[in-house]
């Protein structure tokens, strides 16, 4: 059970506990939401942002490792003619 579910149930509620007048706990709930959704907008736009450098870096090495691959096969085939 949550906290605000226990003060509900107690019928003291977050604005009543603190003295505040009706009008002021709507704001007070209006911008808790505010902050509560710019925080999780904010935190969902650093892991966007990580993800695509995390996927950038992760393409990258690949291609690293494929243009190697594709390096040692032609020098190899280079060598093998290059003897005969």
């Amino acid at each position: 059970m949550s906290w605000t579910t226990q003060k509900k149930r107690s019928g003291v509620s977050y604005g009543k506990s603190r003295g505040l007048k009706p009008k002021e706990r709507m704001i007070l709930q209006s911008t808790s939401r505010k902050i509560l959704i710019q925080t999780f907008n904010t935190i969902g736009g650093v892991i966007a942002g990580r993800r695509f450098i995390y996927n950038w870096n992760v393409a990258f090495v690949g291609g690293i490792g494929i243009m190697n691959i594709m390096f040692v096969s032609v020098t190899g085939a280079n060598e093998r003619n290059w003897y005969t």
